[in-house]
């Protein structure tokens, strides 16, 4: 299940992008024998809470929280449908996603959830993005770093979308 828990890190991409962006410093500090954008290097990071600075140990305690819901939604499903697939670069997760049709209604949900967060995110911290994360790289989590690390500062609507 490790392997598991490895693949749901990388399943909500743009957290796991805020991760990276939010991290950069610490990953090159902690992790840097660890390729980037992979779930071992968060895996890295997550096993440094004590040593991260305060915005990626809130971006990475967050992503543990999401990957082990994802955990428990998937585990029967990925022991089921995706046996013998190996562990890695996305494999697990893509095997999930590709049996769509056979998984159970949680893990479907999950992976499914995932994507409509982000949207949601999108559409109810319009200002915020416009603002105060102007400046934050799209496209690499860069964005939803900036959210995270301006947590006290959103509105109530982008507070609660971001949560």
């Amino acid at each position: 299940m490790r392997a598991l828990f490895f693949a749901l890190l990388l399943s909500a991409p743009g957290l796991a992008l805020a991760a990276e962006a939010a991290c950069a410093a610490d990953a090159e500090k902690y992790c840097k024998d660890f390729p980037a954008g992979t779930g071992a290097r968060l895996s890295c990071l997550a096993q440094q809470p004590s040593r991260l600075e305060p915005a990626c140990e809130r971006v990475v305690k967050r992503l543990r929280g999401e990957a082990s819901s994802g955990i428990e939604a998937c585990r029967a499903d990925a022991k089921k449908l995706c046996r013998g697939v190996a562990p890695g670069g996305g494999r697990l997760v893509a095997c999930l996603q590709a049996r769509r049709d056979d998984l159970s209604s949680a893990c479907r949900e999950r992976l499914v959830g995932d994507a409509e967060r982000a949207e949601a995110v999108r559409a109810a911290c319009v200002r915020e993005l416009a603002t105060t994360c102007a400046k934050a790289s799209a496209g690499d989590g860069g964005k939803l770093a900036c959210l995270l690390e301006h947590e006290a500062e959103l509105g109530a609507a982008c507070a609660k979308a971001v949560e």
